[in-house]
């Protein structure tokens, strides 16, 4: 089985999106993944629709950025992203809550 890209996640996020989790929720968080697979992503929740934009969009509440390997491994569920912040691996600028919020609006992606 072929490793899952960063890439192959932001490509199903709109698939994976649950619009019940995201009510009342306007904002927009930007991901800076570094290393091998890395890119940078815009995610933007706008009357409960969602938007995935490659690359560096205006207006971000906040941003994350962290390997991309970390960031494949939180998405599919064998990561802890708690953890993963307190030991410095995730790094956030902006509202951390926004961020775990964010975090609660995806079901696992199962189609990659």
């Amino acid at each position: 089985m072929a490793e899952v890209t960063a890439q192959e996640i932001f490509a199903g996020m709109k698939e994976n999106f649950v619009q019940d989790a995201a009510k009342n929720i306007e904002a927009t968080v930007v991901y800076v993944l570094q290393g091998d697979g890395g890119g940078t992503w815009t995610l933007r929740v706008h009357n409960n629709e969602l938007s995935v934009d490659e690359g560096l969009q205006d207006g971000a509440n906040a941003t994350v950025t962290m390997a991309a390997k970390e960031f494949v491994k939180i998405a599919l569920g064998q990561g802890n992203p708690v953890s993963a912040f307190m030991t410095g691996k995730i790094k956030i600028q902006g509202d951390p809550f926004l961020v775990q919020k964010f975090l609660s609006m995806f079901k696992k992606p199962n189609n990659i």
